[in-house]
């Protein structure tokens, strides 16, 4: 038996597996098209060219947590400098302000010691920012919203020492969530 093969608006099938083929065919065009439908790819950066200079402000800190501010500035300018979408520039040739403020920074306890059950060993730190960025030229708020960062640690003996090396990861976290969220809101 010859099997043979046939195009058909742009669908191929056998003569004896033709059914197959075109429910096949069907199958595959509705999920190319309808996974499309009303949806749209960018390659690179969908905020504007002429939006893309930041001047980030230093963090004010309205936590509980002295020094803080120094530590979370420092990681929101590498997060922006990591990120790549926006470039930092000074306040008179950026085209964008970012202002955060932090509002508190929380501790949990999320773990205890197995044979005492009312001792924390492993905490949560999480910390909360009030972020605007807003366009230098006119004041227009781009973006205002609550971002927080959050990270873990481990203390069986020194809590304090443990906490201490948790706040550059909590504030690398933080400056993640805001970093992202002022990308996003050019979405």
């Amino acid at each position: 038996m010859t099997k043979t093969f046939e195009i058909r608006a742009g669908l191929c099938y056998t003569s004896d597996m033709g059914k197959l083929f075109r429910v096949a065919s069907c199958v595959v065009m509705a999920i190319i098209l309808g996974g499309s439908a009303g949806c749209s790819y960018h390659l690179g950066s969908v905020v504007p060219e002429d939006m893309r200079r930041i001047y980030v402000q230093s963090v004010v800190n309205r936590s509980t947590e002295p020094g803080l501010d120094s530590v979370m500035t420092s990681a929101l300018r590498h997060e922006v400098q990591r990120d790549g979408t926006l470039r930092l520039s000074t306040e008179t040739s950026a085209a964008l302000e970012l202002n955060v403020v932090m509002m508190g920074l929380d501790l949990d306890s999320i773990g205890y010691e197995m044979n005492d059950p009312t001792k924390p060993i492993e905490f949560r730190v999480t910390l909360v920012a009030e972020v605007v960025l807003t366009k230098m030229a006119d004041g227009s708020v781009v973006y205002a919203g609550t971002q927080r960062g959050e990270t873990t640690f481990a203390a069986p003996n020194d809590f304090v020492s443990g906490k201490l090396g948790a706040l550059p990861a909590v504030c690398d976290d933080l400056a993640l969530s805001i970093v992202n969220a002022c990308v996003s809101a050019w979405w």
